[in-house]
C-alpha cells in the first residue's frame, strides 16, 4: 500500500477546520474585511464585496417578498459566467432557497425536465434565453428574473464581449411573472433573518444524464462550504489571490474551485462570459492573475494561439484543472518554460467536486492525485488517517467503485 502520508502537503492537518455558519458568512466576513476590495471583475468592471453583498441581499429580499419565495424552495439559476451568477447563486442561499444551477445551452425540453423534477418555483436567466422559458411560465415556474450581460459591462470596454453579452435584449412577455433583474435590485427589498443552518438544503446540481435522464444530487450547506474551503487551503489562496472565473460556474468544478473558493477567502474572481483564448494575455496582465482553474484543452488553446504573450504569466503561481489528462508536451513545456506544474485532480457533481488532487509540493503527471481531507478511498487512504476516520462520519467512502 502506498503511504499517501508522504504525499501530504505538509503543515496541513487530514481533518479539514471549516470556519462556523455557511458558505453566505463567508461573503459577509470578506465584505466586513475589506468592502472596497475587489469581488469579481467583468470585461473591466469590477464589484467591490461591499457591492457584492449589498446586491446579494438586495435579490434575496425580491425573491422573498415580491416572488414569494420561501425556506426551502427551488430556484433555478441559469446564466453564463457573470456577476449576475455570483449575485444570483448568494441571493437565492441568502434567501433560504435552494439553488438549482443549470447549463444555459439547454433547450425548453431539458429545461422543462430540470425544472419539474426539482420543483422549481422561480427562475433567473440570461436575456439571451427568453424564448426558452417563455412556454415554461405557469406551468410549475411562477417567475422568472430576466438579466442583461451587458449592464455589468462598461460602455468603452477594450475587451470583445461575446453575442449573449452584445445581442439587445428583446422586451419581456407581457403575461405576469417576468420580472427584470435592474428593477428588481431598484427596489433595495431587505431579505428576512436568514435561518438555513450547515445541515440544511443548499444545491441540487444535476448529473450529465450518460445513463439516462440527469438526476440531482443532494448537497447540505456544509459539503458545499467543505469543498470550497478545502480548495483555497489545498492551493494555499488568500484574499490577495485573482483567480480566473473560466469554467463553467453551473459545473462543480467551476463553481467550487473558482467561485466558493475565491469568496471563501475573499479573493478577486475574474470571470468571462463565453470561453475566449484571445482575451487572456491582457486579462492575465491586466488583473495580476494567480490562480488558472482551467480545462486541459483551454491551456492547449491558449499556448497555442497568435496573440500569446509568455510574460501574462508573470504572476501565475498555480495552474490546476481535470476533466482529461494532460498532454506531456503541454506540461513539459509549463515546467520548462514558466516554472509551473499543472496541478491535476478528480472530482464528481455526486461529491460536489475534489476527491483527490496531487499536492502542490510533488504533483504527478497524468495523475488524479491523492485523496483530500476527510475522504475515504478505500484501500489508498494510509493507516493514521484510517483509524482517525473511523471516529468521524465518512464524507465520501469510494471502496473501489463509482460512488
Amino acid at each position: 500500500m502506498t503511504d499517501l502520508a508522504a504525499f501530504w502537503p505538509v503543515d496541513e492537518p487530514p481533518q479539514l477546520v471549516v470556519p462556523d455558519g455557511v458558505l453566505y458568512d463567508a461573503l459577509v466576513r470578506a465584505a466586513r474585511a475589506r468592502p472596497d476590495h475587489q469581488a469579481t471583475v467583468f470585461y473591466g468592471a469590477s464589484l467591490s464585496y461591499a457591492e457584492l453583498l449589498d446586491q446579494v441581499d438586495a435579490m434575496a429580499g425580491y425573491l422573498q417578498n415580491v416572488c414569494g419565495i420561501g425556506r426551502g424552495d427551488r430556484v433555478l439559476i441559469v446564466l453564463q459566467n457573470s456577476p449576475q451568477y455570483v449575485i444570483a447563486y448568494y441571493a437565492v442561499m441568502r434567501a433560504d432557497a435552494v439553488i438549482v444551477p443549470i447549463n444555459p445551452m439547454n433547450k425548453t425540453a431539458e429545461v422543462s425536465y430540470l425544472a419539474s423534477d426539482s420543483g422549481a418555483r422561480a427562475a433567473i436567466i440570461g436575456s439571451e434565453l427568453t424564448e426558452v422559458f417563455e412556454p415554461l411560465l405557469g406551468s410549475g415556474l411562477d417567475h422568472v428574473i430576466v438579466a442583461h450581460y451587458r449592464d455589468y459591462v462598461p460602455a468603452a470596454t477594450p475587451y470583445t464581449l461575446p453575442a449573449c453579452v452584445t445581442q439587445q435584449p428583446a422586451e419581456l412577455p407581457a403575461t405576469q411573472g417576468w420580472h427584470l433583474w435592474s428593477s428588481a435590485l431598484a427596489q433595495a427589498e431587505r431579505p428576512a433573518a436568514m435561518t438555513a443552518t450547515p445541515d440544511d438544503l443548499c444545491i441540487l446540481p444535476y448529473t450529465s444524464g450518460t445513463t439516462g435522464k440527469p438526476k440531482a444530487c443532494i448537497h447540505l450547506h456544509r459539503s458545499v462550504l467543505f469543498t470550497a474551503v478545502l480548495q483555497a487551503r489545498w492551493y494555499r489562496l488568500g484574499g490577495n489571490d485573482v483567480m480566473t472565473g473560466f469554467m463553467p460556474l453551473f459545473h462543480v468544478a467551476g463553481m467550487q474551485g473558482s467561485m466558493n473558493a475565491a469568496i471563501s477567502v475573499g479573493a478577486t474572481l475574474v470571470l468571462m462570459a463565453r470561453w475566449d483564448k484571445d482575451l487572456i494575455p491582457e486579462l492575465f496582465e491586466t488583473y495580476g492573475v494567480t490562480f488558472w482553474n482551467a480545462a486541459p484543452t483551454m491551456i492547449v488553446d491558449v499556448l497555442s494561439s497568435a496573440g500569446f504573450r509568455e510574460d501574462c504569466f508573470s504572476r501565475l503561481k498555480v495552474i490546476t484543472g481535470g476533466g482529461a489528462a494532460m498532454p506531456v508536451a503541454v506540461a513539459e513545456r509549463l515546467r520548462t518554460r514558466f516554472d509551473l506544474d499543472f496541478v491535476e485532480g478528480y472530482g464528481m457533481t455526486e461529491t460536489m467536486s475534489p476527491t483527490h488532487i496531487n499536492p502542490l509540493a510533488a504533483p504527478k503527471r497524468q495523475c488524479l492525485g491523492i485523496p483530500v481531507h476527510e475522504t475515504d478511498a478505500g484501500s489508498s487512504i494510509p493507516t493514521p488517517w484510517r483509524s482517525w476516520a473511523m471516529t468521524r462520519p465518512a464524507r465520501l467512502s469510494c471502496m473501489g467503485r463509482r460512488c
